[in-house]
């Protein structure tokens, strides 16, 4: 903590040493370029692996960089019926709590108007691992495992498909999860009216802790593949194409764990 403590000061003198104006202007609000999903893991934080300025980055942390499926007409209705009835009893933690990993979604893409939205995954990620495994195997993970429980029939999908390629497991399941987070974006509608309108591009990455490096899903070619000076991503092309896109997301992530 002692350590936390020093940083902070020493952050706070090296940052604002002749850039006073700067923060100042940042004080009065916020308006950045695009917003990061990624894993919670002290690894893989994007402010660190792009080097961004503060204000640049919305960023969105879970287990595993997961983006919940959004909730359909009946799951609303019982989650405004159940919302409504814990909020009524003073229990307003417990209705709060299943809008939580949409809410940090939400924001930037609703309110803010970011007009790049990335899906960053990691080598080693330990929610992806757990996902392969049996439901409750993990008896010490309660909550972890019931958070990655929504993404196991697809990574565990994923990981016999790569054993039976002789591909690494590992890095299968990762990639699968994240486009199986790409295709939930594209289901929300306010999201995918964003993408339509062409106000709103879509990405999905993979950051190798060891070398550093980026690879980002080219949907024209269905791979993970090293970035380069373009930036691949969903609606690259014209507005009337974008429509198709979640049936793109959906096909790719068929392929991965068929």
């Amino acid at each position: 903590m002692q350590a936390l403590v020093s940083g902070i000061e020493a952050g706070r003198v090296a940052s604002r040493n002749g850039r006073e104006a700067y923060w100042e202007e940042l004080a009065r609000g916020q308006s950045p370029g695009i917003a990061v999903i990624c894993c919670s893991d002290s690894r893989a934080a994007p402010e660190e692996i792009t080097r961004a300025d503060p204000g640049s980055m919305f960023v969105k942390r879970t287990v595993a960089g997961l983006v919940p499926t959004p909730a359909g007409k009946v799951e609303g209705a019982w989650l405004r019926l159940y919302g409504g009835l814990t909020r009524h009893l003073g229990m307003r933690e417990l209705a709060g709590a299943w809008y939580g990993p949409w809410a940090a979604i939400e924001f930037p893409v609703v309110h803010l108007k970011v007009p790049n939205l990335l899906v960053l995954g990691h080598s080693g990620c330990g929610g992806v691992a757990l996902a392969r495994r049996p439901r409750g195997e993990a008896g010490h993970l309660v909550d972890t495992d019931a958070w990655v429980d929504m993404v196991r029939p697809t990574v565990q999908a994923a990981a016999r498909k790569a054993e039976r390629e002789g591909r690494d497991v590992q890095l299968a399941t990762e990639h699968a999860a994240i486009l199986w987070s790409l295709r939930n974006l594209l289901l929300h509608p306010r999201v995918a009216a964003r993408v339509r309108l062409g106000e709103l591009r879509l990405y999905a990455g993979h950051y190798d802790i060891a070398s550093g490096r980026v690879a980002l899903w080219n949907p024209e070619t269905d791979a993970f593949e090293p970035i380069s000076e373009r930036a691949p991503g969903i609606c690259d092309k014209s507005e009337a194409d974008a429509c198709s896109c979640g049936e793109h997301v959906k096909r790719a992530l068929a392929a991965l764990s068929a």
